[in-house]
């Protein structure tokens, strides 16, 4: 967002938006392990 990029320094704000996109991405990958492993757990077979 540029508005709130100008209140703050770039170096800071880019490093920002790094770690709230990683955040974003390991929150869907474990949305998705999770849904796997419940699949898995209904379906009654053993992971692995």
């Amino acid at each position: 967002v540029p508005s709130r990029q100008g209140s703050l320094s770039s170096p800071v704000s880019e490093e920002a938006d790094a770690v709230s996109r990683v955040i974003h991405v390991t929150h869907e990958i474990l949305r998705i392990i999770g849904c796997v492993i419940g699949f898995q757990v209904l379906k009654g077979e053993p992971m692995g």
